[in-house]
């Protein structure tokens, strides 16, 4: 019977009716560069933003401000995405190193203290909005 279900399988999988695979995963990196403390709050550069093999879309800007949606690649220890304004218009392109993981000299940041620099403001809140303005 085990043989008969491989053997099943493989015939399937070969003939095109497997189900497709499933999108890849998608990873979530939160990093920070210049942050103060001032009086009773932070400020500071962020960029936030999901990541799935080499495609990236996310948010950058400063904390208790406004900020800018991108999408692009990361590939070749680049990071080279499009931008787009305030007004959901692509209004350039932005290139930096990518190191390890992270965009050099950037921080990464757990979730938490991510949450601690924005005074509350969810990142995944940033990056989910720029999904839908990129496309």
């Amino acid at each position: 019977m085990k043989r008969l279900a491989g053997v099943l399988a493989v015939t399937v999988a070969v003939s095109g009716l497997a189900v497709p695979a499933q999108a890849a995963k998608s990873k979530d990196i939160y990093m920070v560069r210049n942050v103060q403390r001032v009086d009773d709050f932070y400020v500071g550069e962020f960029v936030v933003l999901s990541k799935a093999r080499t495609q990236v879309v996310g948010a950058t800007g400063a904390f208790s401000s406004e900020y800018f949606c991108f999408a692009g690649t990361v590939s070749n220890g680049l990071f080279d995405v499009a931008t787009w304004d305030e007004f959901g218009n692509q209004d350039g392109t932005w290139t930096r190193q990518w190191v390890k993981g992270h965009l050099k000299g950037w921080r990464k940041v757990t979730w938490k203290k991510f949450m601690k620099y924005s005074e509350g403001f969810k990142p995944g809140r940033a990056i989910n909005y720029c999904i839908t303005q990129t496309q």
